[in-house]
């Protein structure tokens, strides 16, 4: 009966196996099917994107793409293992630190900043009876003065070096901007103090304590922030949009190594794509992690606004994320990393581009949809928002390596123009000339004087340029004799408005007619007006002719 009975069992091994086999090669099947999704969104941005992608699952790379240059002076390409700075990236780094040294019994999360910088004045972090702690640094609810509103701070962070007594003798100065754990509000001068308080508690520099006790035990050898020869070799050089061309940003403020490392705890930190897939085990992983499971539940905890310590908490459930991204727009990077610690799925989008243009941003959101099996909802090329605020106010910016893109008329240009097709032959200037033309340089005057850098002249000085020119043009066309009819005068202004639109606006996708008309709203306002008054100036010269004779 034995020999029998043998049969039906081996037929269910078989079975068994058979369907075992089947379940392997469909979830096979599902994993190229999902890396090809993938790999087609990043292919929807090669053309508008420098940089390094890395979508991974567990232990498992699904895609890793270098696209573009890392070098915009000799055309070297980005490649997987290429550098970046990841700017506020850095902070879920601070904040790890912060968390391993309290676990030490070197930091206490509730203890006031006061006690670490004893020489920081009491009643400056103080407001309402409460003052501010090491966890309200870490959730930005302290209420300290963002970095970037201090008085010439902005203008020398990229210019020269901003040494930490310097900082902190400034900061000091500056109270409080609201009671400390009562509002949300990001901010680098926060996570700046974070790093003092390492340096004090660890007698040793940032990166060493950054280094000897996350980045060696994680085994992330492409991160820090000081760079030897070999990695200085490898990191990509910043790339971002200024007036009419795409300026190496290095090269433009001959900025160094130490002007970063003087921001180090708040977005110094350079990394390579799989450095960060490396961090991210902190999340994906606890229990092989530096850091107990503990102090990462703290950390993942949403305070105000969904932020926890140097990370963004959105969702829940299988698909909670765990994110955050990073720029330093004057050198022209920016970085996204998103987590989903119960999925294992890992995004980072490092890139050389500016991060005004959001193109990372979008990349990342798309990624993720194509995680969920979502459609991707972003286009590759930035919208008109993302265009306007990466220039600021008018003129050209090359979204494509070779393919410049009007943004905005230049303001400035429109309104001289207008002003010259007014002008009429040996009469003194008009109104509009007296006051919007004098105006608008000193717009531009008090630009750069607010903004204290060159970079505001250089931003305006295409427009200014081509207002000029243009000025001249029409002024001198309209002053012409053989110019001397109304009609032609007219004629002639709005010629050369439209000449200059379709000059400048050719490179406009064909399909972007709706950006080019919001985009010229100003030139079609001004042509509109200059309309109005030559047609009511020749209705009335008909009706004196008509009633008195010609």
């Amino acid at each position: 009966m034995a020999k029998y009975r043998a049969v039906p069992f081996i037929g269910l091994v078989t079975v068994a196996l058979a369907v075992l086999a089947s379940l392997d090669v469909s979830a096979s099947d599902g994993a190229n099917s999902l890396r090809e999704r993938l790999s087609r969104e990043v292919d929807r941005f090669a053309d508008r994107f420098d940089g390094v992608v890395l979508v991974a699952q567990g232990k498992e790379i699904l895609v890793e793409r270098a696209l573009g240059v890392s070098d915009g002076r000799n055309g070297a390409a980005n490649r997987p293992d290429t550098l970046f700075r990841i700017g506020s990236i850095s902070k879920q780094m601070t904040a790890v630190t912060i968390l391993v040294l309290a676990e030490e019994g070197k930091v206490e999360l509730d203890a006031s900043l006061s006690y670490y910088l004893p020489e920081y004045p009491r009643e400056s972090l103080s407001r309402d009876g409460v003052e501010v702690t090491i966890e309200h640094l870490l959730h930005h609810t302290s209420g300290v003065v963002r970095a970037e509103k201090l008085a010439g701070f902005e203008s020398k962070m990229w210019s020269e070096p901003i040494r930490p007594a310097l900082f902190l003798s400034e900061l000091s100065k500056q109270p409080l901007e609201f009671t400390p754990g009562t509002k949300y509000a990001y901010s680098n001068s926060g996570y700046m103090l974070l790093g003092e308080v390492v340096r004090r508690v660890t007698g040793d520099s940032f990166e060493a304590a950054l280094r000897s006790r996350l980045l060696d035990p994680l085994g992330m050898t492409d991160t820090g922030i000081a760079l030897d020869a070999e990695r200085r070799a490898r990191l990509a050089r910043g790339r971002f949009p200024l007036g009419s061309l795409w300026l190496d940003g290095m090269d433009v403020f001959n900025l160094s190594d130490t002007n970063l490392s003087d921001l180090k705890s708040s977005g110094a930190v350079f990394s390579s794509a799989r450095d960060l897939w490396r961090w991210t085990r902190l999340f994906r992983d606890p229990d092989s992690a530096p850091l107990r499971r503990a102090s990462i539940k703290a950390m993942t905890t949403p305070g105000l606004e969904k932020y926890g310590y140097g990370v963004v908490v959105e969702g829940e459930g299988l698909w909670r994320q765990i994110w955050h991204n990073g720029a330093i727009s004057p050198l022209g990077f920016s970085s996204e990393l998103a987590i989903f610690p119960e999925q294992g799925f890992v995004v980072v989008v490092l890139s050389n581009d500016d991060y005004v243009l959001g193109t990372g941003q979008r990349l990342r959101k798309n990624l993720v949809a194509v995680l969920k099996d979502d459609p991707p909802a972003q286009k590759p090329e930035p919208g008109l928002k993302e265009q306007l605020t990466a220039l600021g106010i008018g003129g050209l910016m090359f979204f494509k390596r070779g393919e410049p893109r009007l943004l905005v008329a230049p303001l400035a240009l429109v309104w001289w123009l207008w002003a010259a097709m007014r002008r009429r032959p040996r009469s003194r200037l008009s109104w509009l000339e007296k006051t919007l033309s004098p105006l608008s340089f000193a717009a531009l005057g008090l630009g750069v004087i607010a903004d204290g850098a060159a970079r505001s002249w250089i931003i305006w000085s295409g427009s200014a340029g081509l207002a000029v020119v243009g000025w001249l043009l029409a002024s001198r066309i309209a002053n012409e004799p053989w110019a001397d009819k109304s009609r032609l005068k007219h004629a002639t202004g709005i010629g050369i408005s439209v000449l200059l639109l379709l000059f400048v606006g050719k490179t406009l996708d064909p399909v972007g007619i709706p950006r080019l008309l919001v985009a010229w709203s100003g030139s079609v306002g001004a042509l509109a007006l200059s309309l109005r008054k030559f047609s009511a100036k020749n209705t009335a010269r008909v009706e004196e002719t008509s009633k008195y004779g010609s």
